[in-house]
């Protein structure tokens, strides 16, 4: 018995069998979920006929078209896997939010495929597991965002459980960081830079065995150049001299930035070491004074939450010879060690800002108990390399508190070799200035000749002279901050300010010549105190330098205890250092002018 047929949506429902039609044939009868074939096109016109329908691949069609692909995937990953990097991390990185989706898709097509169909959905042209997988993908999706979201805060708490913060009782005695800021180093390697057919990568500060150094790398400008051309060597400014010293060093890397495809220093890298994040480029020196280029990598662990960690280095020599050395092999090796750069300053800067979630992901985000803050100043972030003693370098990260306070809560010190982390908690007592009050502290000093210019709206925002980069060093275990001042067009340093972090004071202003650059590093290797003879040191910018002592014996008001109040033992003995300091400041002057009255003719 054969029924009418009715047309539903663009689709032919067929009620009963026509004996005519063999099954499978267009328009031929189909099992209950069998897909319904669309109707009109191709005919005769008046919409009965059967449009062209494409007919299946055969299975031997089939079985060659996955071969194709198959091969067509191995060729990729032979010759072309660098290109694969990025979508590979994006899921490598964060696995979490992709095997979340996948479970919620995973259920929603078990859901849809448990759907009953009835004789009256196919009459009416419905789907019910349609529905449920089609929600599937909404909620697949929403899960994925969230989660993704939610995911970096994951994986600092990973970072923070994972990672021993060796507490310690005090700072290192000592320490050197570097005198030119960045800012300027930029400026003085491409002012010095004399090439018309390359450029300069960004610095990096290196120790060397000349001491701190900023090097950039030289690589191939133009579009034909970098296809055609190798990498030019380094170009090096020396960062404890406030000089113009700047040396080039020649040597044709086969392998380096900025070159163009099989010979760009990320393919190579990539092509040995698919699955991690290169670190940046950085130009060292061996024992000889040889040319190499250092790449670290970040690999990752756990699962699903995975964590960042070090996990080698490339070692990139001039022939195109690369090194791949695990974390212990590259710290045996003498020039990466002394460089200071083994241990890359983002994943340091990782690991410093995940001691905020020590305390659980639910502390950080309301209770704030014990979290801290890493506050940066400029574009140049901590943490800022210090060389210390013994050829050993640390990366140091100053940290306040969460909330509005500005002292320093807490203090970092990572070895750059070992990547070992030792956390100085500063007592509560103990109120240290943090490094942006160390900058509204410079904006404060009264240098001669030199305007700072300071965003506070209540002193005003004009002034030919910036403070910049407040790096955190240590001299006789007490934390100061040293503070270049440059002018708006940071072609040099004008000034260097040093910061006592205990005093809030500026306590020493250096000159930028030799003498000055001579007084500064005595300072902070420590052979120079605060009140002893700085050796020709500039004190105009230094207010004890320019307050007269109190004719009365009374002290600045900062530093009275309250009316009615006897003051402490320390507030004493802070008083009494206060007004050593003054009249040693003033025994300084008298000595200065009765050389300079000598030496008159």
């Amino acid at each position: 018995m054969t029924g009418p047929s009715e047309r539903r949506g663009g689709w032919r429902i067929e009620f009963g069998q026509n004996p005519r039609r063999r099954p499978g044939a267009p328009g031929g009868p189909r099992g209950p979920r069998g897909p319904l074939r669309p109707t009109g096109g191709g005919g005769n016109g008046d919409g009965d006929g059967e449009g062209p329908i494409r007919p299946p691949l055969s299975p031997e069609a089939r079985r060659y078209a996955l071969i194709a692909l198959g091969i067509a995937l191995i060729l990729i990953a032979i010759f072309l896997r660098p290109l694969l990097h990025a979508p590979l991390m994006w899921v490598w990185r964060a696995p979490l939010p992709w095997i979340a989706a996948l479970a919620v898709l995973g259920i929603g097509r078990l859901l849809g495929n448990r759907q009953r169909l009835t004789v009256a959905d196919l009459q009416a042209g419905r789907y019910p597991g349609r529905g449920v997988w089609a929600s599937s993908f909404a909620i697949a999706g929403l899960v994925f965002f969230v989660l993704q979201a939610v995911n970096p805060l994951l994986v600092q708490r990973s970072l923070a459980k994972n990672t021993e913060f060796a507490p310690v009782n005090g700072l290192p005695d000592t320490g050197v960081v570097r005198l030119v800021p960045r800012e300027v180093a930029e400026r003085v390697l491409t002012g010095s830079f004399n090439s018309s057919t390359e450029r300069l990568a960004e610095p990096r500060v290196v120790n060397t065995p000349q001491g701190l150094q900023w090097i950039s790398i030289r690589t191939p400008e133009g579009t034909v150049r970098r296809f055609t051309k190798q990498g030019g060597g380094l170009m090096l400014q020396n960062a404890q001299s406030l000089d113009r010293q700047f040396d080039q060093i020649d040597a044709d890397f086969k392998y380096a930035p900025g070159l163009a495809v099989f010979d760009s220093l990320q393919w190579q890298l990539r092509e040995r070491r698919l699955l991690v994040d290169l670190a940046d480029p950085v130009g060292i020196l061996d024992q000889a004074g040889k040319p190499l280029i250092l790449v670290p990598y970040v690999k990752y662990k756990g699962f699903p939450i995975r964590r960042p960690v070090l996990g080698g280095a490339f070692l990139v020599h001039p022939d195109g010879r690369v090194e791949d050395l695990s974390p212990e092999e590259a710290a045996k090796r003498k020039e990466i060690a002394a460089s200071g750069r083994l241990m890359p300053d983002t994943l340091t800067r990782r690991i410093h800002d995940a001691y905020a979630l020590r305390g659980g992901i639910w502390n950080f985000l309301f209770l704030h108990n014990d979290q801290t803050k890493i506050v940066d100043t400029e574009l140049n972030r901590q943490p800022y390399l210090l060389q210390g003693p013994e050829g050993r370098n640390f990366w140091v990260s100053v940290a306040e508190p969460y909330g509005k306070a500005a002292a320093t809560n807490a203090v970092f010190v990572t070895d750059s070799t070992t990547g070992k982390t030792s956390i100085w908690k500063v007592p509560g007592s103990e109120g240290l200035t943090g490094n942006a009050r160390a900058i509204r502290v410079t904006q404060s000093v009264a240098i001669p000749g030199v305007t700072i210019r300071t965003t506070d709206p209540r002193i005003g925002g004009s002034g030919s002279h910036r403070a910049v980069e407040p790096r955190p060093v240590f001299v006789d275990g007490k934390l100061y901050f040293v503070v270049s001042v440059i002018p708006d067009n940071a072609e040099s340093v004008t000034k260097t300010v040093i910061i006592n972090a205990t005093t809030n004071r500026a306590v020493k202003v250096f000159d930028t010549d030799e003498a000055g650059l001579r007084d500064t590093l005595a300072f902070l290797e420590g052979r120079v105190s605060e009140d002893g003879e700085g050796g020709g040191a500039d004190t105009a910018g230094d207010p004890a330098a320019t307050t007269p002592p109190d004719a009365g014996g009374t002290t600045p008001p900062a530093t009275q205890a309250p009316a009615g109040e006897r003051p402490t033992e320390a507030e004493l003995r802070s008083r009494v250092d206060e007004a050593i300091e003054r009249q040693q400041q003033v025994l300084d002057d008298l000595r200065s002018l009765q050389r300079d009255l000598g030496t008159t003719p």
